[in-house]
């Protein structure tokens, strides 16, 4: 199926390409937004922004958004910024439960549909210099929470409940079944 990916991410597009899909990236220039305390309107926000910042009215395949947040008791932690922020990330999700959030939308002419998934992810503890060699490999600086669970980090994870392509920051059946919505009402 052919669509139109509103990302940046080569995470995205790679997970999409596994999976069949024909993509063509629209690159995105739109600022998140965050709301405190409320990570499904976070994530649902962000993923139509991203999808109605790139639409064209000409398009003919639909154009998918997706944004992704980790969430621990109450605090949105979107992508750190530089190692410091990524190292007291990881310090606060050692040995706690976390949510994952992420939000679809798909736009197609005047039609759109959204959607969430949200995943609960434990961390076991993570020791100092685990934190400090992780942070030094860079891998979780553009990842929402600052990890990636298909990288190093996934030594990190003592369980997990819910779909994994979710933490990786594409939740594929979310997204196969607003595809599937707005193709019956085109």
């Amino acid at each position: 199926m052919k669509i139109i990916l509103a990302s940046n991410s080569p995470r995205r597009i790679s997970i999409l390409n596994g999976w069949g899909f024909d993509v063509k990236i629209k690159q995105v220039d739109y600022k998140e937004k965050i709301f405190p305390l409320d990570p499904i309107k976070t994530v649902i926000h962000n993923a139509y922004g991203k999808a109605y910042s790139v639409r064209d009215k000409n398009d003919v395949y639909p154009i998918v958004g997706v944004d992704t947040v980790v969430e621990l008791d109450g605090k949105i932690l979107g992508k750190p910024e530089n190692q410091k922020e990524n190292k007291a990330m990881l310090e606060m999700l050692s040995e706690k439960k976390h949510n994952v959030y992420s939000g679809v939308a798909v736009i197609l002419k005047d039609i759109f549909v959204v959607d969430f998934v949200k995943t609960v992810v434990l961390f076991r503890k993570i020791l100092d210099k685990e934190i400090d060699v992780y942070v030094k490999s860079a891998e979780g600086i553009d990842k929402a929470g600052g990890y990636a669970v298909q990288g190093i980090a996934s030594s990190f994870i003592e369980g997990i409940k819910g779909p994994v392509d979710n933490v990786m920051g594409l939740p594929v059946y979310a997204l196969r079944n607003a595809l599937d919505k707005i193709s019956k009402n085109i």
